[in-house]
């Protein structure tokens, strides 16, 4: 057997591609989100909601500083990663299918808004943008439902993890100085592929392989059966079947199911259109080979975490 030489990489075709490690985070990010969310891991918030005191309403949004926008333009709610999945039901409850918002009780139409107050969703951050600033004794509520369980990719939460300890927490109190885009909010999941891999051959004749490789999931929670029930859910995944979908071309395409300022895709897909028999953007099989936990010990009392180590087999 021959083989013709090259001179250039292989495998690889521009430097502008998202590669294993990137395609597999953006993965495993979609399949936990789905995952969870078809196990009832979402909370529906409706105005107008109070606690046992009377003391939170859960459903008005308070107008934060974030230098990136004009004073006053950016309005956030409790709670991030707000659910943007339809055709999703759970004992017969769905997430609340976000319709608009409300500025001081009167209804303003989403997802643009109207010609008084234009403003863009943000689902990933959890906010509103306004196109001009609102008075800071503005009314805004709306309507919503945020994961139970928030993921992020550490590429991308890289800050909010370093900050994790010192700045979202202090006493067990969330410090509303850190707006959303800075702030990672408990119970979460940070995914993290890390170097330890290793290449296999496939089969005879061929130049595919076997990548097994190690990911690490690090939970956060604010106490341990929160961190232990997450701990459990996801140890139960070994010798899970992963259907992963080619995120070079799902970003050409525009099928992600949010924009990347954070509003939703109208023509976006979510991950199990992505990976179904009929996708065209189906990539590679995976399978998650085995699973160990690693406890850690905190230095923060309202914080508990561990590390769940993946190893999984992908077929190139």
């Amino acid at each position: 057997m021959s083989c013709e030489y090259s001179a250039n990489f292989q495998t690889v075709n521009s430097i502008g591609e998202y590669f294993l490690y990137t395609q597999l985070e953006h993965n495993l990010k979609s399949f936990i989100d789905w995952g969870f969310v078809n196990i009832g891991g979402f909370v529906n918030i409706t105005r107008p909601t109070e606690n046992i005191n009377s003391t939170a309403n859960f459903h008005k949004l308070s107008m934060r500083t974030d230098p990136a926008y004009p004073k006053n333009r950016v309005w956030e709610t409790f709670k991030k990663q707000w659910v943007y999945e339809s055709g999703v039901s759970y004992n017969t409850v769905s997430p609340i299918s976000i319709s608009g918002l409300y500025i001081n009780n009167t209804f303003i139409p989403g997802p643009t808004g109207n010609a008084q107050y234009p403003y863009t969703f943000n689902y990933d951050l959890g906010r509103v943008i306004f196109a001009s600033g609102l008075p800071s004794n503005t009314s805004v509520e709306m309507n919503f439902s945020f994961r139970t369980v928030q993921t992020y990719k550490a590429n991308d939460a890289l800050t909010d993890w370093k900050q994790l300890q010192e700045l979202t927490y202090k006493n067990g109190n969330i410090d509303t100085n850190v707006t959303s885009n800075h702030r990672s909010q408990m119970p979460c999941i940070i995914i993290e592929p890390i170097s330890k891999a290793i290449f296999q051959p496939y089969e005879l004749g061929t130049k595919k392989q076997i990548v097994n490789q190690n990911v690490l999931l690090h939970i956060f929670a604010e106490n341990y059966t929160e961190k232990n029930n997450i701990v459990d859910i996801i140890r139960f995944q070994k010798d899970k079947e992963l259907r992963l979908y080619d995120v070079n071309g799902v970003v050409a395409d525009k099928k992600y199911p949010l924009n990347h300022n954070g509003s939703k895709n109208i023509y976006g897909q979510n991950y199990n259109q992505l990976v179904s028999d009929s996708s065209e953007y189906l990539w590679r099989n995976a399978y998650i080979d085995d699973v160990a936990v690693m406890e850690m010990e905190s230095l923060n009392n309202n914080l508990y975490y561990s590390t769940v180590r993946l190893d999984i087999q992908i077929f190139m």
